[in-house]
């Protein structure tokens, strides 16, 4: 009886310690939230608004993976956020120019492209834009060539070279350590199973690769050209040779203006301003402006549902920065009672995943519709496979010319860990059956014949689906679907041509359709998830700090190397059949 008391003593007081200590994480957040807000500058007249663009950029305002433990993390702005606050700063008599400094641009191509229209247009009203960096990637530098002036440390390098895609393959290592894999596809270009079974890209996908990344780098050098009054031809030249390595060398290729310290950068931006030399330019950081100036639309009649699918498809709830099937269904089907909702644009931006949980959302979509309420999609950086999947029933789609789409095709690969197990660890299986299938698809067990031509079927069934949603949403044949499916990857520009999508066009084209279709002219967006406040994420962190704290670390160790783990574990907690993308780095 004294040990039960001593066990449920020190029960509570370890519930007491936990309770306590969650009282004061509370409580000092708290404390950092006020004292932040209370440290925030003021917008004052003759600002200039301070972009540095320095972390990933969501669609969804934090969908991101949390980096750190805690209530004083700044929240990450989303795409749309960036632009409405980009869009506000250009009539917002207060703010005179942007200083720009995107040393590291961590988004897609065709996310900088949106952010960089936003430049360009606030340039156009006049205002100035001023570019610095000592290391300019290419992706920064492509924002930056919209300024009035790109300025280069004296020292600095401008990575300006052209595309790549870098695909990793893992069949060596796999065959080193005794892991096969039995992987069946359906569609020619379908490369998503290649890095299991081939050590290298088979000529299909180098085909398709090499297609996108020339119309990609078509798009860039056009946008360069125009902004900085240097010729297609000169800019090729200048990738081809490196020519950005050399700060002299960018100089004189009209890469950049000028050569100078950051600090001769400022002076020329206080004589901008009609500021004194020893004068304090007032500089508005981006999460502090769209927090006091970008204002939510005011709530009350017809509203347009924006839904953001982002992320890898799955099964289930899903996490942040996934497609969780049960959540999506979910959230349409509230969608679809809300009476002030007329329509939804779907905004997708996933390379795809589960074909399961893919062919659940296309359901739950296709029972939006039949409610009356037109359905418009509008791509992002890539919608492709299970991403094209979902967005198939839409009444209309809406691509940038640089979306990666289409993929149109099914993958399922299957561990097998015979010699791993036995040749390698000594571990041995053996078992009774009823019947030819009675132990499944076991991978302990080589696979018979019999279960590779039941998956072998399955595959191919599932592509005939895939087909037939697609011949369904695009009315069109399926043999047409199927001469421009094979797994094959587009680009928004020649998925048009090829029919896949309607038009070329933003998210705020997309909803100006969706409100035509739906025939209403005053209305509001509202958005779909929600984005997470920081107390959800702090409450979040603290119920799973396993796993917030691995993934710390792991991104931490890993380093560059992360997304490939990354990849690799989505795949495997991938159930049943794929339809994804493989893994690539684009530079």
């Amino acid at each position: 009886m004294r040990q039960f008391f001593k066990f449920l003593l020190a029960s509570c007081l370890g519930t007491l310690i936990g309770l306590f200590v969650l009282f004061f994480v509370v409580i000092g957040g708290v404390a950092r939230i006020a004292s932040s807000a209370s440290k925030a500058s003021p917008i004052t007249s003759n600002s200039v608004l301070h972009l540095k663009l320095n972390q990933a950029i969501p669609e969804l305002m934090d969908n991101v993976e949390p980096s750190s433990f805690g209530l004083n993390n700044s929240s990450v702005l989303g795409l749309h956020d960036i632009t409405a606050a980009i869009k506000q700063a250009t009539k917002d008599d207060d703010i005179k120019g942007i200083f720009l400094e995107p040393e590291l641009a961590v988004a897609g191509f065709t996310s900088l492209a949106t952010i960089r229209q936003a430049l360009a247009d606030f340039k156009a009203s006049g205002k100035f834009i001023y570019a610095y960096a000592p290391y300019y990637t290419q992706g920064a530098y492509y924002l930056a060539s919209v300024s009035d002036e790109v300025v280069l440390a004296p020292l600095g390098i401008v990575d300006w070279r052209g595309f790549s895609a870098t695909y990793p393959f893992f069949k060596d290592v796999l065959d080193r350590v005794g892991v096969d894999y039995e992987v069946f596809f359906a569609g020619r270009y379908k490369s998503a199973s290649e890095p299991y079974r081939r050590n290298d890209m088979s000529a299909e996908s180098k085909a398709q690769t090499r297609a996108f990344l020339d119309e990609m780098y078509r798009l860039m050098l056009n946008d360069v050209s125009a902004s900085r009054n240097v010729s297609v031809e000169k800019l090729d030249e200048l990738a081809d040779t490196y020519a950005g390595i050399n700060p002299e060398a960018a100089l004189t290729g009209g890469l950049v203006d000028k050569t100078i310290y950051r600090e001769a950068l400022l002076a020329e931006m206080r004589e901008a301003l009609g500021l004194a030399v020893n004068k304090e330019i007032s500089f508005v950081k981006l999460n502090d402006y769209f927090e006091a100036r970008v204002t939510p639309p005011a709530g009350g009649g017809d509203r347009i549902a924006l839904l953001m699918a982002e992320g890898v498809i799955v099964d289930g709830k899903g996490d942040i920065a996934q497609i969780g099937d049960k959540t999506y269904i979910d959230l349409i089907e509230d969608i679809s009672k809300d009476d002030r909702v007329k329509a939804v644009v779907l905004r997708v931006n996933s390379p795809g995943g589960s074909a399961m949980a893919s062919d659940h959302i296309w359901q739950a979509l296709m029972d939006l519709k039949a409610t009356g309420k037109p359905l418009v999609v509008s791509m992002g950086s890539v919608a492709a496979s299970g991403g094209y999947y979902i967005a198939a029933p839409a009444d209309r789609i809406f691509a940038e010319p640089s979306t990666i789409t289409g993929s149109i095709g099914v993958v399922s690969a299957i561990p097998q860990f015979q010699e791993l197990l036995k040749e390698k660890i000594g571990v041995h299986f053996d078992s009774v059956k009823t019947g030819p299938f009675s132990a499944g698809i076991n991978p302990v067990f080589d696979m018979s014949e019999g279960e590779k031509a039941l998956l072998r079927a399955r595959t191919d069934q599932m592509y005939q689906t895939f087909l037939k949603r697609v011949s369904t949403g695009r009315n069109i044949s399926v043999a047409d679907v199927d001469s421009v499916a094979q797994g094959r990857v587009w680009v928004g520009t020649t998925a048009l041509q090829k029919g896949l999508v309607d038009e070329l066009g933003g998210l705020e084209k997309a909803i100006e359709n969706a409100a035509t279709l739906a025939k209403i002219t005053s209305y509001k967006t509202t958005t779909y998830p929600k984005p997470q406040n920081p107390w959800e994420r702090l409450f979040n962190e603290i119920m799973n700090p396993q796993e917030t704290i691995q993934k710390a670390m792991l991104k931490d160790q890993l380093g560059t190397m992360y997304p490939y783990y990354n990849y690799l574990q989505e795949m495997a907690d991938g159930q049943g059949m794929q339809m994804r993308l493989p893994f690539m780095i684009a530079q």
